[in-house]
């Protein structure tokens, strides 16, 4: 399985873990198209926290796709989290976070409901860094003190799902990005 990924060390800042090279260019092209199709509305009910398009890629297709991502997220939590975790067990998002209205997703957690609840998070960064302005995926450190995550196209990024996070306003450009969750028993 370590053949699957070519270069899988990872950078460790204070809240997470993320991973370059994980997938080839080929590869963030298809996710990338996928993410541009995207049509369904993410607008949380209205609330207007989250505003983008989302498109969905169901649990173990494609299986390259699958494969990759089940590796690295166990290599991140038997090294960082070390959680207990179940599998995907949902849909993973394609999002396409748009100029034209400002799309973004205000602060929150991923935590969800369902079988288990989610405990690993993870966004896979599908567009080239200078494709858009803002579309900053931040995550809070602590009271008053965040982090924004590196925008190099293909990283792999990995944080608690307890961890409070948003993606600024898009206000230049297309951003597309690859968003899922791994499950677990209920936090003790």
């Amino acid at each position: 399985m370590d053949s699957i990924v070519k270069d899988a060390e990872p950078s460790v800042p204070e809240v997470g873990a993320y991973f370059n090279d994980v997938f080839e260019p080929t590869e963030l092209d298809e996710l990338e198209h996928m993410a541009s199709m995207a049509d369904g509305a993410a607008n949380n009910a209205g609330t207007k926290i989250r505003q983008c398009k989302v498109g969905y890629v169901a649990p173990g297709e494609p299986k390259w796709l699958f494969d990759k991502l089940t590796f690295v997220c166990r290599k991140a939590n038997q090294t960082y989290f070390k959680f207990m975790l179940y599998g995907f067990g949902e849909q993973l998002q394609l999002l396409r976070y748009e100029s034209v209205n400002e799309d973004h997703y205000g602060w929150h957690q991923d935590l969800g409901g369902g079988v288990g609840c989610r405990k690993l998070s993870f966004s896979l960064q599908l567009s080239l860094p200078d494709a858009y302005d803002g579309g900053d995926l931040v995550i809070a450190k602590s009271a008053g003190s965040v982090l924004q995550m590196p925008r190099t196209r293909g990283v792999l990024i990995f944080f608690p799902s307890y961890q409070m996070h948003c993606v600024t306003p898009v206000k230049r450009g297309v951003r597309h990005a690859l968003a899922g969750w791994v499950r677990g028993p209920a936090f003790r």
